[in-house]
């Protein structure tokens, strides 16, 4: 039996972040249903002769998967679990942000096999916050914790971003003491790179803002690193600082 690794990507935002490269559609209810209705049909196209082939894990990505709502993201769950053979212990995994945890979301995806919430936090600052334009109010922060504790969820992964324009060791340092707070399960932290055509790359090359370099990457890696007494009981997932001009990337799994 062959492995398989199942990844959805829902390009829908209320807002297009500025640092962000990806290709996005503009939310709408009738276009998402839509949206949803083709993948319900790419499943079951896709699923033709995978008989020798288990499913161990599934991400539900974006943009902004929620927006699908939980209706919605049921659909594309069944779906899959009617099409394709599941391992036991497949891993399902859904990509949030401060702000999307209603309750119906909540209660709905657990039920729907999802174990695995991916919080899409990246920073706690709020100068940094307005920097990268995030779709949620940074006054929502909170209602992670709410959720967290409402909801009883586990198998918790924050995202962080490291060398943002203007950050120092002080805002990193409260940002990663707020996500390491809630004693996750896996911490993702990667480096901001200025992608041509987002709107940073533009301020960047106005000279609105000085991008961070290499080096000072490597001091706020390094500071998370020295920060954290217990860093190897978590699963750091993905770490790299990589320079674009030389084109070489160094990765730290943990």
């Amino acid at each position: 039996m062959k492995n398989l690794i199942i990844q959805l990507n829902f390009p829908f935002c209320f807002k297009h972040c500025s640092y962000c490269p990806q290709s996005v559609c503009k939310y709408s209810p009738q276009i998402m249903r839509t949206y949803v209705d083709a993948m319900l049909r790419e499943i079951q196209a896709a699923s033709e002769d995978m008989d020798d082939y288990e499913v161990t894990a599934i991400s539900l990505e974006g943009g902004s998967p929620v927006l699908a709502e939980p209706s919605g993201l049921q659909k594309v769950l069944r779906a899959l679990r009617k099409q394709f053979r599941l391992a036991k212990d497949a891993q399902i995994s859904l990509q949030t942000m401060p702000g999307d945890y209603s309750r119906a979301l909540m209660q709905k995806m657990p039920d729907c096999g999802v174990n695995h919430w991916i919080f899409g936090v990246q920073t706690a600052d709020l100068k940094e916050h307005m920097l990268l334009e995030r779709t949620y109010s940074y006054e929502t922060l909170s209602m992670v914790d709410v959720a967290l504790k409402t909801f009883d969820v586990h198998d918790r992964s924050f995202e962080l971003l490291y060398g943002i324009p203007g950050q120092n060791v002080h805002t990193w340092e409260h940002s990663l003491d707020s996500v390491l707070s809630y004693a996750p399960e896996h911490l993702t932290m990667l480096p901001l790179h200025l992608y041509r055509g987002t709107e940073l790359f533009r301020k960047s090359q106005e000279g609105a803002l000085t991008p961070c370099t290499t080096e000072e990457k490597i001091v706020l890696y390094q500071l998370a690193q020295k920060n954290s007494p217990d860093w190897d009981m978590y699963n750091i997932q993905f770490m790299i600082l990589q320079n674009p001009d030389r084109k070489t990337a160094i990765a730290w799994n943990s």
